[in-house]
């Protein structure tokens, strides 16, 4: 998973990107089934979620979305 880019300024718009594949038996498969992305913060005993984006993989496995 990654971002379009490392910093944001408060009020901007994140958009991220990223693949999921599992790994079983020594060979990857594509995950194309619903997940969900739940942003929290960083510091320690700080237990906010900041936003919660569900979605779907494509069917190789890829996702996207923004917050």
């Amino acid at each position: 998973m990654f971002t379009d880019r490392g910093i944001y300024k408060p009020g901007e718009t994140v958009t991220f990107k990223g693949i999921h594949w599992n790994l079983k038996n020594g060979s990857y498969k594509a995950f194309a089934n619903p997940y969900t992305v739940t942003l929290k913060s960083a510091y320690w005993g700080d237990k906010n979620v900041y936003a919660t984006i569900p979605g779907t993989c494509s069917v190789t496995g890829g996702f996207h979305g923004s917050v």
